[in-house]
């Protein structure tokens, strides 16, 4: 006969109930998708201060957190807040360059924090080329049939907003530079400045150094031109010592880098 402890039953084994796993993982879902709207855009708005695209991210979530935060497109340009500033175009290189046929239309763009590569479908550049970045917003001039048209784009939003064209500054300038038409002279060191107001006027300062002066114009402004200022006393590159200025010719889409000098 065996001993009474061998006819004891042994404990049974507990095994996970597979539903009511499911059944908390759903319920915690539901519990996030359904946190207060309040809650929701002020968590979105902690987001996007650390990142642009992690604010795009966060409202992909549900559509709950969609609707409950600050559509990025119709604020790209007018609202700070979304200026891509840790993300910065890639010049490509090895013959190729932003708006080359054999990209199909799409830029990339690094994320100078965390490394990350990300490419945006941008057909704009088929005919325009960057003249500056300014808090990752790209100021692009149109290369076609010798038109000047000046427009600068947020690159993940699409907001686009209108300058006059360049050619407005030539009855400002020195007489020897009224008749020309080709620009490419101008873009042989820009660095630009966009301020936007409280109204939401967006106005746009370059510093031409080719002609040594600065210039200014206002986006949506009824006096659609640009408009000469100050003189430019020194070289934009020795102005900032030790830095690459790149600059794109007008008619062709080879990139070029000009050093400062030693």
């Amino acid at each position: 006969m065996l001993p009474p402890f061998f006819l004891k039953r042994a404990p049974c084994a507990k095994i996970p109930c597979i539903g009511s796993s499911i059944k908390h993982q759903i319920q915690g879902a539901r519990s996030w998708a359904s946190l207060p709207e309040e809650l929701v855009e002020l968590i979105g708005w902690r987001v996007l201060a650390g990142d642009l695209l992690d604010h795009v991210r966060f409202r992909a979530v549900c559509t709950h957190w969609n609707y409950s935060t600050v559509r990025p497109r119709g604020r790209g340009l007018l609202d700070a807040r979304f200026h891509p500033r840790r993300w910065m175009m890639l010049p490509e290189g090895h013959g190729l360059y932003p708006g080359h046929p054999h990209l199909g239309g799409y830029v990339r763009f690094p994320n100078l924090s965390t490394g990350v590569l990300v490419r945006v479908y941008l057909p704009l550049f088929d005919d325009h080329i960057v003249l500056d970045s300014v808090d990752g917003l790209l100021l692009l001039i149109l290369h076609r049939d010798h038109a000047t048209d000046i427009r600068l784009l947020h690159p993940f939003t699409g907001d686009i907003a209108e300058l006059p064209p360049l050619s407005s500054l030539l009855p400002q300038m020195e007489p020897h530079y009224r008749n020309m038409t080709d620009f490419s002279v101008f873009l042989g060191g820009v660095c630009a400045a966009v301020t936007i107001s409280d109204a939401g006027a967006i106005t746009v300062m370059l510093a031409l150094d080719a002609i040594r002066h600065v210039a200014h114009a206002t986006a949506a402004h009824r006096d659609q031109r640009w408009t000469v200022g100050a003189p430019i006393l020194a070289s934009i590159n020795s102005i900032f010592p030790g830095q690459t200025v790149y600059s794109v010719p007008l008619l062709c889409g080879e990139e070029h880098c000009t050093h400062p000098p030693d």
